[in-house]
């Protein structure tokens, strides 16, 4: 009994670190999205210039 009450306690243990995962690296997600869109913007920017 005892043991499947360890079982579970490691269970929720894991799930906690994979939710922590999770969110790291939506914040990753996040921080790359901002970054690429200020790429795209920049390069619209010089096509622009460009075809001035």
């Amino acid at each position: 009994m005892r043991g499947f009450k360890d079982k579970r306690l490691v269970f929720m243990e894991c799930q906690i670190s994979i939710l922590g995962q999770i969110q790291k690296s939506h914040r990753v997600v996040g921080q790359v999205q901002r970054w690429s869109q200020r790429v795209i913007a920049g390069m619209y920017q010089v096509l622009k210039a460009i075809q001035l």
